[in-house]
């Protein structure tokens, strides 16, 4: 169970490995990439520290903070995109990205409170919504970056 729990916790980064914002457009587009960009290099180089920080933990409490750790990174990132101003035509994707994440926080709370509990079934039970958010967070920042480039 736990190398389930780490295999789809560091699929995190990949996440953020997705998000580029590259190309030209309009001077707002521009910002909202530039601004997309900031939000998602932070959320990449926290999400590669703390998924390892879960992967690494020893004990109870080390995945427990680990994890506390990990769901920050996924707010901090709901929010830095929250703060930011989408151009109209990417409205709708950005709403999605963030909802994403949220939904995604939510899935680490529950893995953590079933890791806290020693529940190991509840934390199995958590993992199919865990991945399912996580390509859910994936599409939208496919969605986003492909009408962002157009």
């Amino acid at each position: 169970m736990r190398s389930n729990l780490v295999r789809a916790l560091c699929a995190l980064t990949v996440i953020a490995s997705l998000v580029g914002f590259a190309g030209c457009g309009s001077s707002d587009t521009d910002n909202y990439k530039s601004d997309a960009r900031k939000v998602a290099q932070d959320f990449k180089d926290s999400a590669e520290k703390t998924s390892q920080q879960v992967s690494s933990a020893t004990t109870l409490d080390g995945r427990v903070k680990g994890l506390e750790a990990l769901k920050g990174t996924v707010d901090d990132a709901a929010n830095g995109f929250d703060d930011l101003t989408p151009p109209d035509n990417v409205k709708a994707e950005h709403e999605r990205l963030i909802a994403g994440f949220r939904s995604l926080s939510g899935d680490i709370s529950d893995v953590e409170e079933a890791v806290r509990t020693n529940d190991k079934n509840a934390a199995q039970a958590t993992l199919p919504k865990l991945q399912e958010d996580q390509a859910k967070v994936e599409e939208a920042v496919q969605a986003l970056e492909s009408k962002i480039e157009d």
